[in-house]
C-alpha cells in the first residue's frame, strides 16, 4: 500500500507537469489558429477557432480525446484541409505524429520511471528503518544485559571478596538476581520496548535456561529474548517441528545403535559365561583327579 500511494504521488507530480506543457502547447497552438482563421474564415472548421479557449478546447479534444469532430458530423481535419489545402495536411500529420508517437510516450515513460523510482526510494526507507531498527533492539538489549551482569556482579561482590560495582559479563545470573532484576519496572520498560508480551514474562527465567543449570549466560539471555520478541509466527512453529523431527530422528538412530550395541555385548557375554564354564570344568576335573590320587595312595600305604 505504502509503495502504490508512493508511485501514485510521483505519478500525479508528472501529470501535473505533463499538464501545464500540453496546456502551454495549446494555448500557443491555439492562439496561431486563431489568427489564421480569423484572416481567412474559409468553411465551417473556422468557427471552432474564433476565440482562444475556444480554440484550445478543440485542440484537447482533436489532440488527446481523439474527437476531433464538428457539431455536424464532418472532422475538422478534413474541412481545414479542404479551406488551407496541403499546408495544413502536413502540418497535421507532423502535429498529431509528435503528439501521439513522441509527447505521449515521454509522458507514460517519465511516469513509469517516476513510479519506479519511488519504489525505489521505497524500498530505500525500509532498509534504513531496519538498519535503525536493529540498532535500537541493540542498544535496548545491551541496557538489559547490562541490567542483570551487574546485579550479578554485585551479589558475586557481596559473597566474595571483590569491590562493589564489579562488572564483568561472564557473570552467571542465578534464578533470585534474575527474578528482582525482571521485577524493576525499568526492565518491565525494556521488555515492552523489546516486544515481549506480558503472558512470556512468566516463568521467563526456565524459558531461557536452556541447559537447565540453574543459571543464565549473556549467550542465553540475548538469544532467548530475541527469540521471544513479537508474536509467534509460522517459522517460529516450523523451525519446532523441524527440531523436534531432527531429535526424533537422533532418537530412532540412538536406538538402533544401543541394539546393536546391546547384542555385541551380549554375544561377548555368552561367550565368556562359556569360557568360564569350561573352565569351572576343568577345575572340577582336576581337582576330582587329585582326590582319586591321594585316595589310590592312601589305599596303597
Amino acid at each position: 500500500l505504502t509503495l502504490l500511494l508512493d508511485g501514485f504521488s510521483e505519478g500525479m507530480r508528472t501529470l501535473f507537469w505533463a499538464s501545464v506543457f500540453l496546456l502551454l502547447l495549446s494555448y500557443v497552438l491555439a492562439t496561431a489558429l486563431t489568427q489564421i482563421t480569423s484572416t481567412n474564415t474559409v468553411g465551417e472548421a473556422a468557427e471552432m477557432f474564433t476565440t482562444v479557449p475556444q480554440a484550445m478546447d478543440t485542440l484537447f479534444r482533436c489532440l488527446v480525446a481523439s474527437d476531433c469532430n464538428m457539431p455536424s458530423g464532418k472532422p475538422i481535419a478534413t474541412d481545414m484541409a479542404e479551406a488551407y489545402g496541403w499546408t495544413f495536411v502536413v502540418s497535421y500529420w507532423a502535429l498529431v505524429s509528435v503528439m501521439h508517437f513522441g509527447i505521449s510516450n515521454l509522458i507514460n515513460a517519465i511516469f513509469v520511471e517516476s513510479t519506479i523510482a519511488a519504489a525505489k526510494n521505497n524500498q530505500d526507507k525500509l532498509r534504513r528503518r531496519r538498519i535503525s531498527e536493529s540498532q535500537r533492539v541493540a542498544k535496548t538489549m545491551l541496557k538489559l544485559v547490562n541490567r542483570y551482569t551487574m546485579a550479578a556482579a554485585s551479589d558475586t561482590a557481596s559473597k566474595c571478596d571483590r569491590r562493589p560495582g564489579y562488572r564483568t559479563y561472564g557473570e552467571a545470573v542465578t534464578r533470585a538476581v534474575f527474578n528482582r532484576v525482571s521485577a524493576d519496572p525499568e526492565t518491565q520498560a525494556l521488555f515492552d520496548d523489546l516486544g515481549i508480551l506480558e503472558d512470556d514474562r512468566d516463568d521467563l527465567f526456565d524459558t531461557l535456561d536452556i541447559d537447565r543449570n540453574g543459571e543464565l549466560s549473556v549467550a542465553e539471555v540475548v538469544q532467548g529474548i530475541t527469540s521471544l520478541r513479537g508474536p509467534a509466527r509460522r517459522s517460529d512453529a516450523f523451525s519446532v517441528k523441524m527440531v523436534l523431527r531432527s531429535m526424533q530422528k537422533s532418537s530412532r538412530e540412538f536406538h538402533l545403535v544401543a541394539l546393536r550395541s546391546m547384542d555385541m555385548h551380549k554375544q561377548v557375554y555368552d561367550e565368556l559365561l562359556s569360557e568360564v564354564y569350561k573352565l569351572r570344568d576343568q577345575v572340577y576335573e582336576s581337582q576330582r583327579k587329585d582326590s582319586v590320587e591321594n585316595v589310590a595312595d592312601v589305599l596303597t600305604v
